[in-house]
């Protein structure tokens, strides 16, 4: 008796698969696409390296290869521009707004006060701007599913990498608050930006895992995804970041609504009603914060603390230091609001700006304190840092892009990067 095979059904993301498979072999841009994926994996595991020749410091492999893809795609362009200026997508607003948010960035760089520096600042935002907008674009070409999902795994795969040496490194220092602020060195230089970027990655593995038969996963591979996705789960929590925390929640509350399929006209209306109600009750809210003295910064501090933490404006540290650097934000745009200090200079000049009785035992006097580094590893003019606390006392960011552009550029660049997110 013969058996009959099921018929095999084919979704949408079948024929996603198929063509890109397709493109990828009939392309004529494989070293781009090569190239491109291969960065992909060195970017979760590229380290700071200090060149002394140059005085430069790069984030190694990753930066060398967006700079040479920069390179590369605007060989391409010159060499097909009217393919390019005639396509929808150098039509598209957003990318008139990174034009303008480009000319802007090259007229604060004339006025910066640190030119050398601003120049660097902005060779750096514009080779990521040319291999991660327009190159992405060149790479995907309409919109294809199958190359955003296999750039998610790729990236993915290798961030476990790191979450597998900061989790080992933590269990060494027993998995408390101090350890886990550099953990994760020398891949990334504090927990806040290794959580931020596993809340970036973590989506896209639950969707894979809730959603296996839509993206054509074998058992197996499934498997994997959900033991990597219970990994980052927990490397979160022991990440010791509460905005990572936070945003995981409201990625839950967001994802509740989409499944309960309720309409985009009741996010406005809970919008509003929720913006409204801060405006009217702003007194009780700011005096409520003032009477939150819950701490993150303590020692052997957990999840509660981190959480609750939030709304501390008087004790926590962390809170009230990032007050600080908004107001010298702020105090720095009333002195140049048009041009702004220049791309890269916050860091440097913002602690002019600074207030006795709103600085923190956090806050920074200097930009860089060479007392702070140990040691390096040094050989032939290059300089690899050791020491995980060197990091400490530098002068940092505004803590809010918002605020860091209005510092540095000004208002016009503001209302172009403001229009474009």
């Amino acid at each position: 008796m013969e058996i009959k095979r099921p018929k095999q059904v084919h979704t949408h993301w079948d024929a996603d698969k198929k063509q890109w498979l397709f493109n990828h072999r009939k392309t004529k841009r494989p070293t781009f696409i090569t190239v491109f994926f291969i960065l992909i994996i060195f970017i979760p595991v590229s380290i700071k390296v200090f060149f002394t020749d140059i005085n430069t410091e790069i984030i190694f492999p990753a930066e060398i290869m967006i700079g040479g893809l920069g390179l590369y795609f605007l060989r391409t362009f010159f060499l097909q521009k009217q393919d390019y200026i005639k396509s929808n997508f150098f039509r598209h607003p957003i990318t008139y707004l990174v034009f303008a948010y480009f000319i802007t960035g090259v007229l604060s760089c004339f006025f910066s006060s640190m030119p050398i520096v601003s120049l660097k600042a902005l060779v750096v935002q514009v080779s990521y701007i040319m291999v991660f907008y327009f190159g992405a674009y060149m790479l995907m070409g309409k919109s294809n599913a199958m190359y955003y999902w296999n750039i998610m795994k790729l990236y993915g795969l290798a961030l476990a990498a790191v979450v597998v040496y900061s989790f080992i490194s933590q269990m060494g220092l027993g998995f408390n608050r101090s350890g886990a602020s550099y953990a994760s060195y020398p891949f990334f230089n504090d927990h806040t930006i290794y959580a931020a970027t596993i809340v970036f990655v973590l989506p896209s593995f639950v969707c894979m895992c809730l959603f296996s038969p839509i993206f054509n996963l074998s058992y197996k591979e499934r498997a994997l995804f959900i033991l990597l996705m219970i990994l980052l789960i927990v490397s979160l929590f022991f990440s010791f970041c509460r905005a990572a925390d936070i945003s995981v929640i409201f990625l839950m509350l967001l994802l509740g609504f989409i499944k309960m399929k309720m309409r985009f006209n009741f996010f406005l209306l809970f919008a509003g009603v929720f913006t409204c109600g801060v405006v009217i009750f702003s007194g009780h809210i700011v005096e409520y914060f003032k009477k939150n003295k819950v701490d993150s910064n303590v020692k052997n501090a957990g999840f509660y603390e981190q959480v609750a933490s939030v709304t501390n404006i008087t004790t926590d540290a962390s809170n009230a230091e990032r007050i600080n650097r908004w107001a010298c934000s702020i105090r720095m745009f009333k002195d140049k609001p048009f041009v702004g200090f220049g791309p890269g200079t916050f860091q440097f000049k913002y602690i002019d700006y600074q207030v006795s009785n709103e600085q923190t035992y956090m806050s920074v006097k200097k930009p860089y304190d060479p007392n702070l580094i140990a040691h390096y590893y040094w050989s032939n003019g290059l300089k690899i840092n050791s020491n995980r606390k060197g990091f400490r006392g530098r002068g940092g960011s505004a803590h809010s892009e918002y605020f860091l552009v209005l510092a540095e550029e000004g208002y016009f660049l503001y209302y172009f990067f403001y229009c474009s997110h």
